[in-house]
C-alpha cells in the first residue's frame, strides 16, 4: 500500500467524519465509493490502511469490523501539514536568499594562491605535530 492510497483514505475519512470531534460510524463501502479513481482498494486493504493511520495517530478508532468503522479524525494532521508547508516555504526563501550573494562572490587569482599556501602550511604544520607526538610515544612506550 502506498502513501498516496493512505492519503486518499485519510482525505475521505476527514470528509466523512467532519470537524466536530465526535466519533462517527462509517461503512467500508461508503469509504470505498468516495475514493478517487486511481485508488483501487478492497475491504482488507482499507482495514490495513486504517490500522496504519491509527498506529500513526492520525485517527482514533473506537471499534472496527470488516464492514464498518467507528472513528474520529484528529486535527493534528491538518496542523502538521500546515506547519510542514510553511517550513518548506520559509526554507526555500532562505536558501534562495543565501545562494544569491554566494554566487556573485568570486575570489581573485592572488587570493586563491594565498589561500592555497595557507592551507598547505597548515597541513605541513599539522603533519609535523603528529609526527613529533608519534616519535615521543614510540620512544617512551618501547
Amino acid at each position: 500500500m502506498t502513501d498516496f492510497e493512505k492519503r486518499a483514505v485519510m482525505t475521505v475519512l476527514r470528509e466523512l467524519t467532519g470537524g466536530d470531534d465526535v466519533y462517527k460510524v462509517i461503512e467500508a463501502d461508503e469509504i470505498l465509493q468516495k475514493l478517487p479513481d486511481g485508488v483501487n482498494m478492497d475491504k482488507q486493504s482499507l482495514g490495513a490502511a486504517i490500522r496504519d493511520l491509527r498506529d500513526r495517530d492520525y485517527i482514533k478508532v473506537k471499534y472496527f469490523t470488516p464492514d464498518e468503522y467507528c472513528l474520529l479524525t484528529l486535527k493534528r494532521t491538518e496542523e502538521l501539514a500546515h506547519i510542514v508547508e510553511e517550513a518548506a516555504l520559509v526554507a526555500t526563501k532562505e536558501k534562495a536568499q543565501s545562494d544569491a550573494p554566494a554566487k556573485s562572490k568570486k575570489l581573485s587569482f592572488g587570493a586563491n594562491v594565498k589561500l592555497f599556501f595557507v592551507a598547505f602550511a597548515g597541513a605541513f604544520l599539522g603533519g609535523g605535530i603528529v609526527s613529533a607526538i608519534f616519535a615521543i610515544i614510540q620512544k617512551f612506550a618501547l
